[in-house]
């Protein structure tokens, strides 16, 4: 499974459990961070598609 978000002007694919780079998220480590711009998403077995209202959640691991 995994998503194509856009955050901060750029486009990330990002699976479950993978860790990405990014330029700002505007919350504190351990912070809970919600990306509402999803592009794409696949489950692995169907094609790529457009969700409709989707969100990819994350947690901030650090800053730097």
């Amino acid at each position: 499974m995994y998503a194509v978000i856009r955050t901060g002007g750029k486009q990330y694919c990002v699976s479950p459990g993978e860790v990405v780079k990014i330029e700002k998220a505007g919350v504190k480590p351990s912070g809970a961070v919600e990306f509402n711009d999803v592009l794409a998403f696949s489950d692995g077995e169907s094609p790529l598609s457009k969700p409709t209202g989707g969100k990819v959640l994350g947690t901030v691991v650090s800053e730097g």
